[in-house]
């Protein structure tokens, strides 16, 4: 080995050039914006939404004996959907603790599955009951949502894995100083 390849090798004690750098006025900004009223304020509203949501649905659901099965069917999914929703909510509003965007990458797999669920019901329901046209552009209305569900997803996958690796540099750094100390 030459001296030109030691030259171009980094310092033991410098950090790896795929680390982000982040000072402690930002860790600290970061978390109050993920911990703060204004992060959970479209949580409580999508949970007031489904709740409602539910709410209309189920008491339509149950107070019309006479619905057709595949109404009925539908009213069932829908209320599921909401309540799952709800759970969603409850879930992420319970917290304590800073989620790392955990959150946005379930709810996209959320959106992900039951835009998934609205497509291949509404393209069997319409090619069942001989509203193939009807059935069909409600499905490649359910495949455009989950297309943009799906690209969330990525997104969100990508926005938690950089807030991991920043948690993980954190923590690295954290464990330096206290070993110095």
């Amino acid at each position: 080995m030459n001296s030109k390849d030691r030259s171009d090798a980094p310092a033991p004690d410098a950090p790896a050039p795929d680390v982000p750098q982040f000072d402690i006025q930002a860790a600290q900004q970061l978390l109050r914006s993920e911990l703060s009223m204004s992060s959970r304020l479209p949580y409580v509203l999508l949970l007031l939404l489904a709740t409602a949501m539910v709410i209309v649905i189920g008491s339509l659901w149950l107070t019309e004996p006479s619905l057709p099965m595949r109404t009925q069917g539908a009213f069932g999914v829908l209320c599921g959907i909401g309540v799952g929703w709800m759970v969603f909510c409850v879930w992420v509003l319970t917290q304590r603790r800073v989620l790392y965007a955990r959150q946005q990458v379930i709810s996209a797999r959320l959106g992900m599955a039951f835009s998934a669920l609205f497509a291949v019901g509404s393209a069997v329901i319409g090619l069942t009951q001989g509203a193939a046209l009807g059935g069909l552009l409600a499905a490649g209305c359910g495949l455009v949502l989950f297309a943009c569900a799906y690209g969330l997803h990525h997104r969100a996958e990508r926005q938690h894995q950089a807030l991991l690796q920043l948690r993980r540099s954190l923590e690295g750094h954290d464990t330096a100083v206290s070993m110095a100390a």
